[in-house]
């Protein structure tokens, strides 16, 4: 049976992190959102480490931990401070540990690199290629894995700030770094150009910090809901139980592509390297800074392009996402098991033709045939996107009068 999974999340004590991000509400929108499997994250957190072990109880797969019927393995971000030939890097990396007992030797570990208790994504004094090293050590099951590795900030290929190469960062461990996530402005086709990637696992993940950003970015898995399944599927690369990733259209992250948000100026060319021509100041970097030069790679697993099914309902109804009305719909469309990621990603077309209001699903069929125009994000500003529908199909706010 097919599901979805979402390993990268952040509890309610992480910085900027809505306050609703704990157990209950974020089982309830896992649900909405259709998402099986949940990454705890945070563990490292002693107060969030206390909360999952008071609801978490065992779930039937190894590793697997179950609340209210959804399931959960135990994730956490951290963050790599250290200094490299002359040069300071920080690296945001995502450790999966495979039970409770595990995941408290590695925080024993941690704690002499950095404070865990103050940020739930602690700061740890540590090169990259030493803590792969000190997790693996705790158990080959354990996994970590490079958190949004093009980001402009806090990733290992950073522009102007990363690495060129895994063996630069990684070192005599860059073989146990076989799983990589792609970030919400990357997706696995961009990655695979990158050089060393072609034999590399990319997953998506959310990286949410309130609820309802939940499966923003997700993977789809055919296997088993066991920790040790999961994570083989992952490291071997193994493309008939790690099926898919579900991606956000990369081009509208806010950091996708080179600009200077103060004075509303994007990069006519989508190139780094230049500057505002309003003030003078240089753009921002960005992650296609990254990919400029690089080719296109043939093949990969399947990418399934979406966007959030609020943002959808906005574009037609002429609201914003916000807007009661369209909260008030999304709820409506969502209701009885009818979950996000499932319309968009896996009912085929005759159910979203029969299940759905008509202009909605030709929405969802233009999404998924890729007919639609995006307005790259760039320095923190989001980017917009348009879907082309076919000819003779209403366009505007008219379209509210068909829910």
């Amino acid at each position: 049976m097919k599901y979805f999974a979402d390993f990268h999340i952040h509890s309610k004590y992480s910085p900027n992190t809505h306050p609703d991000m704990e157990l209950p509400t974020l089982v309830k929108w896992a649900k909405i959102k259709g998402i099986s499997l949940l990454g705890s994250g945070d563990f490292t957190n002693p107060q969030w480490s206390v909360e999952l072990q008071k609801f978490l109880k065992p779930a039937s797969g190894r590793g697997v931990y179950e609340y209210e019927d959804v399931r959960f393995v135990l994730t956490a971000e951290v963050n790599n401070v250290f200094s490299k030939n002359g040069k300071t890097y920080r690296i945001h990396h995502l450790i999966f540990a495979p039970n409770f007992m595990l995941a408290a030797k590695i925080c024993d570990i941690l704690s002499k690199y950095g404070d865990l208790d103050t940020d739930a994504r602690p700061h740890l004094s540590l090169n990259a290629e030493e803590m792969v090293r000190l997790v693996k050590d705790v158990s080959p099951d354990c996994l970590v894995v490079p958190s949004h590795p093009w980001s402009p900030n806090y990733s290992a290929f950073s522009p102007g700030l990363g690495f060129d190469r895994i063996e630069e960062c990684y070192g005599s461990q860059s073989e146990n770094v076989r799983v990589w996530e792609t970030g919400l402005g990357c997706d696995p086709s961009l990655a695979r150009r990158w050089p060393q990637m072609k034999d590399r696992t990319f997953i998506s993940n959310s990286d949410a910090m309130t609820p309802f950003q939940l499966g923003r970015e997700a993977n789809l898995f055919d296997c088993p809901l066991d920790y040790r399944d999961i994570i083989t599927a992952l490291v071997s690369n193994d493309s008939q139980k790690f099926i898919g990733t579900v991606e956000m259209l990369s081009a509208a992250d806010r950091n996708y592509s080179p600009g200077h948000k103060d004075c509303k100026m994007r990069s006519p060319d989508g190139k780094s390297g230049g500057s505002c021509s309003v003030c003078g100041k240089p753009f921002s970097p960005a992650v296609s800074d990254r990919f400029q030069s690089l080719r296109p790679v043939e093949g990969g697993r399947p990418i399934y392009g979406v966007m959030p099914l609020v943002e959808i309902l906005a574009g037609m109804m002429g609201f914003q996402p916000e807007a009661e009305t369209v909260q008030r719909q999304y709820m409506s469309l969502t209701a009885n098991g009818n979950s996000e990621l499932d319309m968009l990603v896996l009912w085929p077309e005759e159910r979203l033709r029969k299940d759905l209001p008509s202009l909605l699903a030709e929405n969802i069929l233009a999404l998924r045939r890729g007919d639609v125009d995006v307005e790259p994000g760039y320095d923190g500003v989001p980017g917009r996107f348009k879907i082309r529908l076919p000819e003779g199909l209403p366009k505007g706010p008219e379209q509210l009068k068909l829910f």
